[in-house]
């Protein structure tokens, strides 16, 4: 198996208070995770002082998640956060009016274990302490990740959510340890089948990017709040398409075509 604290990601989207930060990485920590990005955290994280409140709250004694802190990465924004992963999860207790399958929080774990088995980058997403990920936050994962718990008493602490979910992973991959290794000849079968990796959020953001540009010059959305959802359900469609760098450059070559022949057609009428 390939080494899993290398593959997975934990991002937070707008953390609201420092003290969060610093006990997600405690909770990190705890279960061996190391990668923490932050997306336009709302207190600035190189102020001396936030990176007091955060080393504080992950525990004077805890050298790991004093490592994840001053290895935490900061991002302007979403996509550039998810650019080298190739699979992501995003966690919320909430529906979403976004077309984003669900899942519970063991079968996801489970899901981003066979992932890194693949040796694919992962991530998890985790929205702001108060309202959570929004619905153009949420298309950017191939699933919504729920952790069952009371009705009614769904809500947690960033930093108890990230450790549940962090801990999920870890019985997940000690599952997956336990697992007999497959024979040579099961091994080849299953490599004569394997599909391409899924490509980097870099290359599919690009794409998209490149199609919502193509389908406004052709009217296609309508002038109404319905375009919106439209995009929303466009992009929630490829993130779980697991589109491979090559289809991405098949589709950008489709692209290419269109827009020429467009080009072409409207010299014509000029």
């Amino acid at each position: 198996m390939t080494d899993p604290i290398a593959n997975l990601a934990i991002v937070l989207v707008r953390p609201q208070l420092a003290q969060n930060v610093g006990m997600t990485a405690r909770a990190m920590a705890n279960c061996g995770v190391v990668d923490l990005r932050l997306v336009t955290p709302r207190f600035a994280w190189h102020d001396r002082q936030a990176q007091a409140e955060a080393q504080s709250s992950a525990g004077r004694n805890s050298k790991i998640a004093h490592k994840v802190l001053n290895q935490a990465q900061v991002f302007s924004d979403l996509p550039s956060a998810l650019a080298d992963l190739q699979r992501v999860w995003a966690t919320s207790a909430r529906t979403r009016d976004v077309a984003v399958p669900q899942m519970d929080l063991q079968e996801a774990m489970a899901e981003v274990v066979l992932a890194q088995e693949k040796n694919l980058r992962t991530g998890i997403l985790f929205g702001p302490e108060r309202t959570g990920l929004d619905n153009d936050e949420m298309v950017f994962a191939e699933a919504r990740v729920f952790i069952p718990l009371a009705e009614g008493a769904t809500s947690l602490n960033l930093a108890q959510a990230v450790l549940l979910t962090c801990w999920e992973w870890l019985q997940a991959q000690h599952a997956a340890e336990a697992i007999p290794h497959a024979t040579p000849a099961t091994e080849r079968s299953r490599s004569a089948g394997r599909r391409e990796s899924p490509a980097r959020r870099e290359v599919l953001d690009g794409f998209l990017t490149r199609l919502e540009t193509e389908l406004i010059a052709a009217d296609y959305y309508p002038p109404t709040e319905t375009a919106e959802t439209m995009r929303r359900n466009l992009r929630a469609f490829f993130a779980r398409s697991h589109a491979t760098a090559q289809e991405i450059q098949s589709l950008e070559g489709m692209l290419r075509a269109l827009a020429a022949r467009r080009a072409l057609r409207s010299k014509k009428t000029d």
